[in-house]
């Protein structure tokens, strides 16, 4: 504590010796002061990539909760400054080593049977893609022990016909999709 103090009356002596050698000044126009504006601003769309804005009444808290957890730690980890430290990079190789894919068949007059898998262990996600005879997607979200199945087939250049399907709801849906 007699330290801190000695510290501090020091500070304030060397302080008034420095200023001392400038000129009084008997007025301060506040006008003059420029106002400093922060570097980022808080918009909605930064609201919006974490506070989910399709709510429903009545929605499970929990589930709300997930979605602010999960949105939270989407938008640090997908940001340059959590990109480009360490953990970032580990989590990136971490990523990517749980990442497979393999190409089967194809050739001339064959089709190719493309299979891709993969774990997003930080956003508790696993999914299987196949595109050959036809398009499939599974998608496992762990945090919602929901598993999302789904099989479409291109019936025009912007045109999918897409069957879902999921489980945890037990429904299942035939859809149009197009994409712009």
């Amino acid at each position: 504590m007699k330290q801190t103090i000695y510290i501090l009356s020091l500070s304030i002596l060397t302080a008034q010796s420095a200023f001392a050698a400038l000129p009084p000044q008997t007025e301060l126009d506040l006008r003059k002061i420029k106002k400093i504006e922060p570097a980022n601003k808080v918009t909605s769309d930064d609201v919006a990539k974490v506070i989910p804005t399709e709510l429903q009444p009545g929605e499970d808290q929990n589930e709300i909760g997930l979605k602010i957890a999960d949105r939270s730690a989407n938008s640090i980890t997908q940001g340059d400054f959590f990109r480009q430290s360490d953990i970032g990079r580990a989590a990136n190789a971490v990523q990517n080593s749980l990442k497979t894919e393999m190409s089967l068949g194809g050739g001339e007059g064959h089709t190719t049977h493309n299979i891709q898998m993969q774990v997003l262990a930080f956003e508790q996600k696993a999914f299987i893609r196949y595109a050959g005879f036809t398009h499939f997607k599974m998608t496992y979200l762990n945090y919602k022990n929901d598993l999302d199945l789904e099989v479409s087939e291109k019936i025009g250049d912007n045109t999918d016909f897409v069957l879902t399907h999921d489980v945890n709801a037990s429904l299942s849906a035939a859809n149009v999709r197009w994409s712009f």
